[in-house]
């Protein structure tokens, strides 16, 4: 598996193209409700085309609302741009908008800065329903892949954004020649659709995804409504509260079958891990299941540990020392040593299929994942 290029990929298509809300709210920095215009929007790629659309089931508010055609097919980029003005956006301290797709849809939105970096943020919305986005300056992290435009001061300079840019992840995998890879991430070929509505930007702040302290870094509280993952294999995933977990968190269904691999990932600022001692988290799954749990350097290095779960929705508390992680067999670093200060992906993955020694359906929930001094 190879999701950390897609993370690099994903920079190289913008670059080409150069919580619950406080009790009072601020006023919008950009609002955009899509009833008469595209609000400056374009399509960027060879079958990229925007228009609004007046239908009813594809309008979340108001009487329309942007809709973006385009193809996921190999040798072929699309992408979704917004041109900036200089500064527009430099008191940002929130975006929001709602977003729906014809497809189980993995999608980046990125901010590029002007003779400087793509900061990207990644997030997987349902078929065929309305998804909620809620954003801050915080969920966007740099690409940070040799190929990626660099950031002389590696931060995201706010009143430097030239353009915001959505992209579907489908679009980065697709171009490769490995069957197994497509189906891997069930990529979704063809003809696809967007449709966006309410687009705001303000000066309201949101609570934070991901909290860092001297002790102890929480890698997502899942207090947005987005799902912040993205799954590998036909995982579907979604936001829930509740049993079997305590409060909120991430559920994945899928079907363990021979053959078939199973994995959910999320990106990591660079650097948050550096100087934690343990990696704790709360899970449980529908059937007895062994998870590999797995960081991800920025050079390709790879290293992790494997946790048993019970089965029949008990939920069990893990703590794993860091320092005992084990480099995988497709590890690429060159130091066999685990970099905390680059580590830039965490991925959990059931690959029971790989075995053939199961068919049935599944389901993991996920919270309380955080890592720790000690």
């Amino acid at each position: 598996m190879k999701p950390q290029t897609g993370w690099m990929a994903a920079g190289l298509l913008i670059a080409a193209v150069g919580g619950a809300l406080t009790q009072t709210p601020a006023a919008p920095i950009l609002q955009q409700t899509f009833e008469d215009e595209a609000g400056g929007w374009v399509g960027m790629g060879t079958t990229a085309k925007v228009t609004l659309t007046t239908e009813a089931a594809n309008v979340k508010a108001g009487k329309s609302a942007l809709k973006f055609d385009y193809g996921i097919k190999k040798g072929e980029t699309n992408l979704l741009i917004l041109p900036i003005a200089d500064s527009k956006l430099s008191k940002m301290q929130s975006l929001s908008f709602w977003v729906k797709a014809n497809h189980s849809a993995p999608l980046v939105i990125a901010l590029g800065e002007k003779d400087g970096g793509r900061y990207c943020a990644a997030f997987t919305v349902p078929k065929d329903k309305w998804q909620r986005v809620e954003l801050t300056p915080a969920d966007f992290i740099l690409n940070v892949g040799k190929d990626d435009p660099k950031d002389p001061d590696g931060k995201l300079d706010l009143d430097k954004v030239e353009n915001v840019g959505i992209v579907d992840f489908g679009q980065i995998f697709v171009q490769s020649d490995d069957a197994n890879f497509l189906k891997l991430f069930h990529v979704q070929t063809g003809d696809q659709t967007l449709y966006v509505d309410d687009f705001t930007v303000s000066e309201t702040k949101l609570s934070e995804p991901a909290a860092t302290s001297k002790d102890d870094y929480r890698f997502d509280t899942f207090a947005r409504p987005q799902v912040s993952w993205l799954g590998v294999g036909e995982a579907q995933i979604s936001r829930v509260t509740g049993k079997p977990l305590e409060g909120a968190g991430l559920q994945t269904t899928y079907h363990q079958a021979p053959g078939t691999v199973m994995g959910i990932l999320r990106a990591v600022k660079g650097g948050e891990l550096a100087g934690r001692t343990q990696l704790r988290f709360t899970a449980a799954t529908a059937k007895a299941t062994t998870i590999i749990v797995q960081l991800e350097e920025s050079d390709g290095g790879k290293y992790n540990a494997s946790v048993e779960l019970p089965g029949n929705s008990e939920k069990k508390d893990f703590t794993l020392a860091l320092a005992d992680l084990s480099v995988a067999s497709d590890s690429k670093d060159d130091n066999t040593k685990l970099d905390l200060d680059k580590v830039t992906q965490i991925l959990f993955i059931d690959a029971s299929g790989l075995t053939g020694a199961t068919d049935q359906d599944n389901t993991l929930w996920l919270n309380n994942l955080r890592a720790t001094v000690k």
